[in-house]
């Protein structure tokens, strides 16, 4: 019977040994961090699980209904351009936010439950050699333990630094948008700014996420370490979305507005990155890559930790389809992998740079068309469509002639 030996506890890898776990592939999960470590942490960046990823939690048979309060049925987007556009697209599936601490946890447990069985501990090199000797297959699925660097950089496709400066906070005292959904605020030369509803620790909270362009005039604010001021965070916070215009600041509640906690909140930055996705260990032995470990994105997309889902569910396909695990597997992954996540990390490059006019215009078409706007949001599930409608201004014309034709 093919062993499978899975190195992290992200969705990706949770998501893997799950899918395998169900196909009766005998797995184990190695973690830096157990159950109760993983509540008390930091906060980690926030996922908007899209229609796909949530089907594929209810075919592994997750119950997940109980942590409602982070459902997210539409996106209000400000381009803060002149003249301005807003405009609202709803999803045909909702998506949904819960809070990582509170989510990963929960499927550790689960995969507990169904007789998974868990080594937790250090991750490093040595980990990696001794998995590899262990199962037929070692899958690293950590992108923090510094594993990753066994995986060449794909130069190609990967940037050199940060194209944006992360603050990402759960705050009390911020009404909902009405319809619920992610507000967007896309502001020229400063960045983007994003609240969304997450379910978290007691509930129903609001997520915000500001991604600053370096250099621009949010990097101070954002640069700066707020752990030890949360109360002066909360002003900073407050006095940047009233300076830009940001209607989030119009559904502020002085008395009860600020972060939760200390903890819950994470700053930083994000390289992109895309790694090859297999590495030799030794004449018989290779190591694949999965989720953060092959392809870190940023998050202004939010395609992070639904690829990480789509990607486990492409590597099970493969996995439950070879008894043998040398250099044709990895090739055979190599290539699903970069078929999987080239609209991903394409679209999101684009969205980090200057906008194209041929974007700017189907932004403003989606700004007097709300079937049109429907139909790209829904895009948010599907990448490819995405990437093929915004990729050029024949794609961008195709999208909105196919869609207005549909509707006739």
């Amino acid at each position: 019977m093919t062993s499978v030996g899975i190195i992290g506890a992200g969705i990706a890898g949770l998501h893997l040994a799950l899918m395998l776990q169900q196909r009766g592939v005998e797995t184990q999960l190695y973690l830096e961090h157990g159950t109760d470590d993983m509540r008390k942490a930091r906060l980690r960046p926030m996922v908007c699980r899209f229609g796909q990823t949530q089907r594929r939690e209810r075919e592994l048979g997750l119950d997940l209904d109980h942590l409602d309060g982070g459902q997210v049925l539409c996106a209000h987007v400000h381009a803060h351009v002149e003249p301005p556009l807003r405009f609202r697209g709803d999803l045909t599936h909702p998506g949904s936010v819960i809070d990582l601490r509170v989510y990963l946890p929960l499927l550790v447990e689960e995969y507990m439950n169904r007789g998974g069985r868990t080594t937790v501990g250090t991750v490093d090199d040595e980990t990696l050699a001794k998995v590899s000797t262990v199962h037929d297959l070692a899958v690293v699925a950590t992108g923090v333990s510094g594993l990753a660097r066994r995986f060449p950089i794909d130069t190609s496709r990967s940037e050199t630094g940060p194209q944006r400066l992360l603050f990402t906070g759960i705050f009390d005292g911020i009404a909902d948008t009405d319809p619920v959904g992610q507000h967007v605020d896309l502001v020229p030369g400063c960045g983007e700014i994003f609240q969304i509803s997450v379910s978290t620790f007691g509930g129903r909270s609001t997520g915000l996420l500001i991604e600053a362009i370096p250099g621009g005039p949010w990097e101070p604010f954002v640069r700066r370490d707020w752990t030890d001021d949360i109360d002066g965070c909360a002003r900073a916070v407050r006095n940047l979305l009233t300076d830009y215009g940001s209607a989030i600041a119009s559904r502020i509640e002085p008395a009860t507005f600020g972060l939760r906690r200390p903890v819950d909140l994470l700053q930083g930055a994000v390289t992109p990155t895309v790694r090859q996705a297999w590495v030799q260990l030794d004449d018989d032995r290779i190591a694949v890559a999965l989720g953060d470990a092959a392809i870190l994105n940023d998050p202004i997309t939010g395609q992070g930790g639904n690829l990480g889902s789509a990607s486990a569910e492409a590597m099970t396909n493969l996995i439950t389809t070879h008894t043998e695990f040398h250099r044709e597997f990895g090739d055979r992954w190599q290539q699903q992998l970069t078929a999987l996540s080239e609209s991903v990390t394409e679209w999101a490059r684009a969205a980090l740079g200057q906008p194209e006019p041929h974007v700017i215009e189907l932004l403003q078409n989606l700004a007097t068309d709300q079937h049109l706007a429907n139909s790209y949001l829904d895009y948010f599930d599907d990448p490819r469509s995405m990437w093929a409608t915004i990729r050029s201004p024949a794609g961008t014309a195709a999208f909105v002639d196919s869609m207005r034709a549909a509707r006739i």
